[in-house]
């Protein structure tokens, strides 16, 4: 009861718990861009000392209405100690910055490459990840350790035992298809600055229809795709509409996969092209053209559980993809 209470009136304990649940509620943890929103955390949570009051301003803040999207990958997000050393369990520093170098970026979405601290290389390196710009201008993507077997690295650098590679998924905004370019950087743990790893940026095409087969004459690539998941039928028919402004006359692919999200688990179904009359969508647009689609759902799904669906158009004639609105789709259809 004695330690309860002593742990009750402490600052530490209240902020060590804020930096728990901004942990919790981030899906990752915390990177220096953060440093600013959790000490306002910490700052609520001692002078107020209201817990629901913490999770009012959490769910309030910038830092969590403005996060990235949902980072999905088999490389688990970063979990440190606080944001600042305790005086009493200084920091390995010789003053020397991180090594490492970011390999590729391979066709379905995943970074490889390897990194370490020299000052203190058993420990797992911080990388984080940038999309089309640096430190300072690119979209912060997330951090993430490097913690995979790399017996190339460790024969390189035989001073420096411990896993130092990183095998990242990276997230949805970057499997579009589309031309981009990746840049990591490692998070020094001592003195001394970052490092932005060695070949970093990469340039890069990722997802859905990245390499598209080439066409004689291509259509301008001035709109990406459009559409809408409208729905799926008691009779397990699902149907939308899509279409590419630069050729509204053309149809499109339209790939359907369920439970998951391509490279992350999720079941591809099919595809099939937009060729059904849709007057509603003419008359929205101001287009001709057939602009429907539709898909038959397996006979497998019929099985009374929840599953969801999520629907990609494909940029016609040039490297790209959008997922329609309405997905992921959730359905559920009795056994027959």
């Amino acid at each position: 009861v004695e330690l309860a209470q002593r742990l009750g009136r402490s600052d530490e304990a209240r902020k060590c718990m804020t930096t728990q649940w901004f942990r919790y509620a981030m899906a990752r943890g915390e990177a220096r861009d953060d440093r600013c929103a959790v000490r306002r955390l910490q700052a609520q949570l001692i002078a107020h000392g209201s817990f629901l009051d913490l999770l009012t301003e959490l769910a309030a803040s910038d830092a969590l209405r403005m996060r990235p999207g949902v980072v999905i990958g088999d490389v688990p997000p970063l979990v440190f100690d606080d944001l600042e050393p305790q005086p009493d369990v200084p920091p390995p520093d010789g003053g020397r910055a991180p090594v490492g170098v970011l390999d590729e970026v391979l066709p379905e979405g995943i970074a490889r490459g390897w990194g370490f601290d020299p000052d203190d290389s058993r420990a797992p390196m911080l990388i984080n990840l940038y999309l089309d710009g640096d430190v300072d201008e690119g979209r912060f993507l997330g951090g993430y350790r490097a913690d995979v077997p790399r017996p190339d690295v460790n024969a390189a650098h035989p001073d420096a035992p411990g896993d130092h590679g990183f095998r990242i998924l990276l997230p949805d905004t970057a499997l579009d298809g589309r031309p981009h370019a990746l840049s990591a950087v490692a998070v020094n743990t001592g003195a001394g600055g970052d490092t932005v790893l060695a070949n970093s940026p990469i340039d890069f095409r990722a997802g859905l229809n990245a390499n598209p087969p080439a066409e004689p004459n291509p259509p301008a690539d001035m709109h990406m795709p459009e559409g809408y998941l409208d729905r799926v039928s008691a009779a397990g028919l699902i149907s939308g509409w899509a279409l590419d402004r630069d050729v509204v006359g053309r149809p499109i692919e339209v790939h359907v996969y369920v439970d998951g999200s391509p490279y992350a688990a999720g079941e591809h179904l099919g595809s099939t092209v937009t060729d059904s009359p849709r007057g509603d969508v003419n008359t929205a647009i101001g287009h001709p053209g057939d602009h429907g689609w539709s898909f038959q759902v397996p006979p497998r799904f019929f099985d009374g559980a929840e599953h969801t669906l999520r629907a990609y158009a494909f940029n016609a004639g040039q490297p790209g993809n959008v997922l329609l609105i309405n997905s992921p789709f959730t359905f559920r259809l009795e056994a027959r």
